[in-house]
């Protein structure tokens, strides 16, 4: 057979007679970071029937094998050494989507995940199962009962097998459930968690992993420690404790060796991967550059040429202002790619001062555009807020345009909205039939009107017109 001894033992509950070959002692060899190459991790945490397919997944199997794949990988181990081995199709979709969402979608990504009837007449090293079935409704585990599947899921890892899944309730509802727990109970393979170690610190301790959060307290593979192993760079090892190589492991501390031109210490990343390969120093240092006598401050590891001059000088430019410019500028012959900075100063048309520089406004030929307030009244009579050297824009201002129902909400300079409540003009002779915004078609009334004067109380004695009494009192009698 192709397995090793312990999971050849679950086997004896299908074929009688199975014998170990030499092979599968010597060629199998045990799995790091997990204490046991055979375990049953029992729960209960109930399955969820599908509606499409009638199928069935279990959300709590699919996140600890998926958690339990990574820490494996963190031991070593290449995705292509495991296969996630699901019973039902429901629950392989399910493994799969969570895989894209999690943490771990670039370390799982294209891990092989197949259900049991496809994946019959082959094998892998390390077979994480789930059985997906726990406490439903209906009480019953459907092809869980089979035991030709059941010796198809149970046979397909060389290495190691972790399994997954509610083993009190399949051993309520078959025998052969209840045979193969026994066995696992014989071979203290069955637990509500998994017994993860570390090969760097045996005395640590059990340490069960009995959810998938209980894998990120191994960040690493190995335990909660800090590896403290030496690199070759001579600084100990940053991450937490681990099962692979450190040749997988950069150093991130500064490298800190004397430099062998200056004595200075180099301040780069490590760089263990070639030791002598140390960058220019970067170490602040006073230079005197020969060609010019300057003195200046640079790097250690650079040359003192004249064409890394900074020293400040004054130039007198084409448009006869003396600009400071760097000796190294000078040296070069690049005056003329320096830009001139001071402040035109000149008066525009429009009055204002030019904010440009001289080289902005070409010595003066060209002017960038005045960037002051217009100012300018409008036809409106607001006044202009733009930048004066634009033109004018549309009034930004309220619109003032008010009546009797209501006031226009748009700026000014833009069309108003006509009012479109009936026009009020009216007494209880006449009224206006039109809208508030169309010309009133109200003629004037003949009618003596009937209302008193407010100041002296006396009969207005004129005829209804468009003029209201409040109007009629601003008169003088």
């Amino acid at each position: 057979h192709r397995m090793r001894p312990e999971i050849c033992q679950l086997m004896l509950h299908f074929y009688d007679n199975l014998q170990n070959h030499e092979s599968v002692l010597t060629e199998r060899p045990a799995i790091i970071g997990v204490k046991q190459n055979l375990y049953f991790v029992n729960h209960s945490h109930p399955e969820e029937a599908l509606v499409e397919g009638n199928s069935k997944q279990n959300k709590f199997e699919a996140e600890y094998i998926i958690a339990l794949a990574h820490f494996l990988i963190k031991q070593g181990y290449e995705k292509s050494q495991i296969t996630i081995l699901v019973m039902y199709l429901g629950q392989r979709a399910l493994i799969s989507r969570m895989i894209k969402t999690s943490l771990y979608s670039k370390t799982l990504k294209d891990i092989r995940i197949n259900v049991t009837d496809s994946f019959q007449g082959e094998e892998n090293d390390i077979i994480l199962l789930s059985l997906v079935r726990s406490n439903n409704q209906t009480n019953t585990i459907g092809f869980l009962k089979i035991h030709n599947r059941i010796c198809v899921a149970l046979s397909r890892a060389r290495c190691a097998m972790y399994i997954v899944g509610n083993l009190n309730f399949l051993m309520k509802h078959e025998d052969m459930w209840r045979q193969i727990g026994t066995t696992l109970s014989k071979e203290n393979a069955v637990a509500t968690g998994l017994p993860l170690c570390c090969i760097q610190h045996p005395d640590d301790g059990n340490f069960i992993a009995d959810t998938p959060a209980s894998f990120s307290k191994r960040p690493e593979g190995g335990c909660e420690k800090l590896c403290g192993s030496r690199l070759s760079c001579g600084h100990s090892c940053p991450k937490f404790c681990h099962n692979y190589s450190h040749d997988r492991v950069q150093c991130s501390k500064i490298c800190n060796e004397s430099l062998p031109n200056c004595q200075h210490r180099c301040q780069n990343l490590c760089h263990f991967a070639t030791p002598n390969d140390h960058r220019i120093c970067q170490e602040r240092v006073e230079k005197t550059i020969q060609s010019c006598n300057h003195t200046i401050s640079m790097a250690c590891g650079i040359e003192p040429t004249s064409d890394r001059c900074t020293y400040m000088v004054p130039v007198r430019f084409p448009c006869d202002h003396l600009v400071n410019v760097t000796c190294a500028t000078r040296t070069l012959g690049s005056i003329d790619k320096v830009p001139c900075r001071e402040p035109c100063q000149d008066i525009l048309l429009c009055t204002h001062r030019c904010a440009g520089t001289c080289s902005d406004c070409k010595t003066g030929q060209l002017h960038l555009p005045c960037e002051e307030q217009c100012g300018r009244q409008l036809l409106c009579t607001h006044l202009c807020h733009a930048p004066c050297g634009r033109n004018c824009p549309s009034c930004s201002s309220k619109c003032e345009t008010v009546c009797i129902h209501s006031k226009c909400p748009l700026n000014c300079g833009e069309p108003c909205s006509p009012c479109h409540e009936p026009c009020t003009n009216a007494c209880q002779h006449t009224a206006c039939s039109l809208l508030c915004s169309e010309p009133c078609d109200r003629k004037p009334c003949q009618h003596p009107c009937l209302k008193k004067i407010p100041k002296c109380d006396h009969p207005c004695k004129k005829k209804h017109t468009f003029l209201s009494i409040a109007l009629i009192t601003k008169r003088k009698y």
